[in-house]
């Protein structure tokens, strides 16, 4: 195919001199054919695209450049390959479309009308990886919409762009469509709704295991009862924050394990939602204390540790108001049936 053996190069020879420009590639390669397609971009063809990318090679080292060769003339910024042997995943802007793409279909799955309208069009994604090109079915995850955010973000950061300062565009094209289109399904005028699978009592009503998915990109995994989140359960929340543990008629209830998207977790009792009885909360830092809570606030005497577990404090309403011995820090663990935990 001639386009796997063509050189796109950006700037070239003044007053649009082709023998000049064929003279000069001709130093690095067998040039077959050349063309200006567009206003100071050229379009040469080698024997093969091996020499191509040789060709690429050869001009991109900074001794082309000193050599004066003159498609490095003030203002040149690129010669590359017209064929992109780079893997989809990791080029720059098919991240940013893939990003996109994804985005709207996660998204869908909480507008029934506007997912019926756009199951209805030709496929989203095509894979043309096989023998011929097969549809890609876009299945919902239980990521959440912040961490597949981040993710498309961090993908973008990771991937390579040929043209300078095209990273930063992107990422900001990103975040200004995760805004637009978060925006035009809201004034869509179709209510959002959430998704459920799993099991179901006779009337209908959500019970046993099952999962749901909210717009906003929550996901609660678990045990029902009555249409209402009952028993044992995982909640993953849109920014990455996830909570285990019981539940009883929808809240949070017993005991139960939430790991915060900044690292820091606590582990303990709750009761209507809320943190409430005794309990540890580990900060990502190292740090450690117990104590207990009402209302989803500390109450009474705790103790805190350092990371080593070296020093302590004792607590009041969770505030450190002294410095004490390991051993006095330990006491007031014990007392609360709340150990410190090992380093």
């Amino acid at each position: 195919m001639v386009a796997l053996r063509q050189l796109m190069a950006k700037y070239g020879p003044a007053d649009d001199d082709d023998a000049a420009m064929r003279a000069q590639l001709g130093l690095f390669g067998e040039v077959q054919s050349l063309q200006k397609e567009a206003e100071l971009r050229w379009r040469a063809s080698f024997a093969s695209h091996a020499q191509a990318e040789k060709v690429v090679a050869r001009l991109t080292q900074k001794d082309a450049r000193d050599e004066g060769f003159s498609i490095w003339q003030p203002g040149a910024w690129a010669c590359f390959p017209f064929f992109n042997g780079r893997p989809y995943g990791g080029r720059g802007w098919t991240t940013l479309e893939t990003g996109v793409g994804t985005e709207l279909l996660a998204r869908s799955v909480f507008f029934p009308r506007l997912k019926a309208a756009l199951d209805a069009l030709p496929p989203k994604f095509i894979e043309i990886d096989g023998e011929e090109p097969t549809p890609v079915n876009f299945e919902p995850t239980a990521e959440g919409a912040g961490p597949r955010i981040e993710r498309v973000k961090a993908a973008i950061e990771g991937a390579f762009f040929t043209g300078k300062g095209d990273k930063p565009v992107v990422v900001g094209m990103f975040s200004d469509f995760v805004v637009h289109i978060g925006n035009a399904m809201a004034y869509s005028g179709e209510v959002q709704e959430q998704t459920y699978e799993g099991e179901r009592n006779a009337a209908g009503e959500y019970e046993g295991h099952g999962t749901m998915r909210w717009a906003t990109g929550n996901v609660y995994e678990g045990q029902w009862r009555g249409g209402m989140q009952e028993g044992r359960g995982t909640y993953r929340y849109d920014d990455g924050s996830v909570y285990e543990g019981e539940y009883k008629q929808g809240e949070k209830e017993g005991r139960g394990t939430y790991r915060f998207a900044n690292g820091n977790v606590y582990e303990g009792e709750y009761k209507q939602d809320e943190r409430e009885g005794r309990g540890t909360y580990r900060y990502a830092d190292g740090d450690v204390e117990v104590s207990c809570y009402k209302a989803d606030e500390r109450v009474g005497e705790g103790a805190m540790w350092s990371p080593d577990r070296q020093r302590a404090w004792r607590l009041w309403e969770g505030i450190p108001v002294e410095e004490i011995p390991s051993s006095a820090a330990h006491a007031i663990a014990e007392k609360l049936g709340k150990p410190c935990p090992d380093p």
